[in-house]
């Protein structure tokens, strides 16, 4: 949301949309089609898939190509687990205000109490951790897949809730019309001509959202496509 409001709403949004189905596709695509190949964690991958091919493994490319993959996956993790952790703490403060137990209401004040703690954040983040590490000790289909069909219908209540709450609130048609519609001088279109570099700043930006929301990088729709059956269509998939 913040991108969206930083690079001109509708603007950003069109380019966002362009290179998701223009780009993110197709590594969409070639990540899953990798991932059934192999069939194997991301590491050994690379050599796997050399030796498939009938081309001589190179050890060394393939510990530090699917290494690096790993490496982005912690990076990423790290700053989730501070997020998931903010979320359960607001989650249980949540429930002390509902029942009356909590007496201040959670403002910016204490959302910055928070991040002033270094205790509290442990705290929170180390419980994130547990409860990770007990969902993934139950396997793919006793954790993950078990917990992700409750976890994901429950997204998507909250985030029809969310927006029901959004469009009640004052200025949420000119929220709207500010999300769809397009400014071209955003785009680079001035009166002046084409601005090539305040269109390449949205355009990156743009970029990096796509691949960052659909995990291209890190190896996460690698795992998802080594578990794939080779009946699975992953054109349509992928769609």
């Amino acid at each position: 949301p913040y991108l969206v409001g930083q690079n001109g709403g509708g603007s950003f949004l069109l380019l966002y949309l362009i290179c998701a189905l223009g780009l993110g596709y197709f590594l969409l695509t070639a990540k899953l089609a990798f991932g059934r190949l192999a069939a194997t964690n991301i590491v050994d991958g690379f050599d796997k898939t050399m030796r498939q091919s009938g081309k001589k493994p190179n050890r060394l490319c393939g510990l530090c190509t699917g290494g690096l993959a790993v490496f982005n996956g912690v990076l990423v993790s790290s700053v989730y687990v501070v997020v998931i952790g903010w979320t359960l703490l607001y989650v249980f403060e949540s429930a002390r205000l509902l029942f009356h137990i909590r007496p201040v209401a959670l403002d910016s004040d204490f959302f910055t109490r928070v991040t002033d703690s270094f205790g509290m954040q442990l705290f929170w983040g180390f419980l994130c951790i547990l409860i990770t590490v007990f969902v993934i000790a139950r396997g793919v289909k006793g954790g993950i897949e078990r917990l992700s069909r409750i976890l994901m219908p429950a997204l998507f209540l909250l985030l029809l809730f969310l927006l029901g709450r959004i469009l009640m609130l004052p200025g949420a048609f000119q929220g709207m019309t500010f999300f769809f519609t397009p400014d071209w001088g955003r785009l680079g279109w001035t009166e002046a001509g084409f601005d090539f570099k305040v269109f390449a700043d949205i355009f990156l930006a743009a970029l990096g959202q796509s691949v960052y929301s659909l995990s291209i990088g890190i190896g996460v729709i690698y795992i998802y496509g080594s578990y794939l059956s080779p009946k699975t269509d992953i054109i349509r998939s992928a769609g």
